[in-house]
């Protein structure tokens, strides 16, 4: 899958890519490519409630804390995440 989204850079190739990196539970290469959909579509609803979904579940999980810190995703990251998403809801209301 990582291959046809180098032919077919759309963003649902990456929300794609991102809903099967958040099933096998990969936090930093989900939080990646939630990244690049939402920056070829911004404003699709789809990336939007994925986006509300995994970012709701990732800063209350205690394992996906330790993952963000192994990764290196802290809380700038974290509060980056949150200014661009509450940016995009208000965007959309």
């Amino acid at each position: 899958m990582e291959r046809s989204v180098a032919t077919f850079f759309t963003a649902l190739a990456y929300r794609s890519l991102a809903i099967d990196w958040n099933a096998k539970a990969d936090s930093a290469k989900t939080d990646h490519h939630l990244h690049q959909a939402l920056d070829l579509e911004p404003n699709d609803a789809y990336n939007l409630v994925f986006a509300a979904g995994f970012m709701a579940a990732w800063l209350r999980s205690p394992k996906d804390r330790e993952s963000r810190q192994r990764s290196g995703i802290g809380a700038e990251k974290t509060a980056a995440w949150s200014q661009r998403f509450n940016a995009l809801a208000i965007a959309n209301v």
